[in-house]
């Protein structure tokens, strides 16, 4: 019998909240928003940072990435992106994301992963805050000085159902002018750098979708 196939990689877990009781009152209207998300924000992201889609499930995603840099950047301009892509929907039709991180060791076979890396990442994301992040400490360790379009917050160790033993964790702080003792204020350029980018990639994603339902 082979050895699996073991590899390090960061993960992403991002599943939609209240999505059960969204389908129970719109079913059609759910999945159609659902999947011009998915289309029009997660796919472009996952394209520039180069992210592996392992898994799709009716509410969520499993993505993997080579690096916790693009694993919490592609995170962090999901989160900026979808206010913005739903300004004009109604409150009631907006889909919220919550979004865990975790950068450890998977097992891949074929197009499927699992292992300890991703039930990490699944329990994060469940504590994490509608329309938020989580990031355990091995992803916060690796991203702490490399990025300077968010800032961190350290919530201490997390206890998340059917883990045993706490998680340590950080938010990411979307706001470029909230910064913790330990990320570097982000320069003007960088934060217009970050602007810029938001609206690039926000007419990307309306491109595509015009172009999925022309």
């Amino acid at each position: 019998m082979s050895e699996p196939n073991r590899q390090l990689a960061a993960i992403v877990i991002a599943d939609a909240v209240g999505y059960s009781q969204m389908i129970q009152a719109d079913e059609t209207g759910t999945r159609t928003r659902f999947n011009e998300l998915a289309e029009g924000i997660f796919k472009p992201l996952l394209a520039q940072y180069r992210g592996r889609l392992m898994k799709t499930k009716d509410d969520a995603f499993l993505i993997t990435f080579n690096s916790a840099v693009a694993a919490v950047s592609f995170a962090a301009d999901v989160q900026r992106i979808l206010p913005v892509h739903q300004s004009q929907w109604p409150d009631d039709h907006r889909i919220r994301f919550r979004i865990g991180v975790n950068l450890g060791e998977v097992i891949v076979e074929g197009d499927d992963v699992h292992g300890d890396g991703v039930n990490v990442a699944a329990r994060l994301e469940a504590v994490a805050d509608p329309g938020g992040i989580l990031i355990t400490g091995n992803a916060y360790e690796q991203v702490r000085r490399r990025m300077d379009q968010v800032a961190f917050e350290d919530v201490g160790p997390q206890d998340v159902p059917d883990y045993p033993g706490s998680i340590p964790a950080y938010r990411v702080l979307l706001d470029p002018d909230i910064v913790d003792q330990n990320v570097p204020r982000a320069s003007k350029s960088a934060r217009w750098q970050v602007v810029f980018g938001l609206a690039v990639l926000v007419v990307i994603a309306g491109a595509a979708l015009w172009t999925l339902q022309s």
